[in-house]
């Protein structure tokens, strides 16, 4: 007597739907076109502002410091932030680029610019504002400081420098103006 090994008479009809699923599936997915590139990075905003460390403040080391180049800056985008700082030097700074909501402009509120202690700075594209603590002329000022503002459309643009401890910022008047252009421009890159 002979064995005989007995199969399913649903197996081939089984390989048959799941071959026919496999090639269906394999296709999705792949008329999934990619996302595009956000329209502007952070890197797009800090990178001028760290080229102004290092060839208009002469801070060759400068660099980035907690950045994500590539975080996106778009309508959702609150605030962002760059550090930069060096081992040689003792300026380093931040920046914030930050989107105003509802149309505001910081124009409109002149009275936290003078209880902030912000005046206008003149000679610009557009309107900046600054608060300049080079020199140490408070007690509890440990510090010297620079703080431009601007804004371009629904975006604000903020720099600030800080000294070492215990001393003057040491920053020229040009150096400042230099740096009011480069957040005009990174700012400015941002806004369309």
């Amino acid at each position: 007597m002979t064995t005989r090994i007995l199969r399913p008479a649903g197996r081939a009809p089984f390989l048959l739907a799941v071959s026919l699923l496999i090639g269906i599936t394999a296709g999705c997915g792949e008329d999934k076109q990619p996302e595009p590139p956000p329209a502007h990075t952070l890197g797009d905003f800090c990178n001028p502002l760290l080229e102004l460390f290092r060839n208009d403040l002469d801070i060759k080391d400068a660099k980035l410091v907690g950045v994500e180049e590539d975080e996106p800056i778009d309508d959702s985008t609150t605030t962002e932030i760059c550090s930069i700082s060096s081992r040689t030097s003792p300026i380093h700074g931040g920046a914030w680029i930050t989107r105003l909501k509802d149309g505001a402009k910081i124009a409109d509120d002149p009275q936290w610019f003078e209880s902030n202690k912000y005046t206008p700075l003149p000679g610009h594209a557009v309107d900046v504002w600054i608060r300049d603590s080079r020199a140490i002329t408070r007690s509890i000022q440990t510090k010297g400081t620079v703080d431009l503002i601007t804004q371009i459309g629904a975006w604000r643009g903020h720099l600030e420098f800080e000294g070492a401890v215990g001393g003057p910022l040491v920053m020229t008047d040009e150096q400042v103006g230099k740096a009011a252009d480069a957040l005009i421009n990174a700012t400015d890159s941002v806004s369309d």
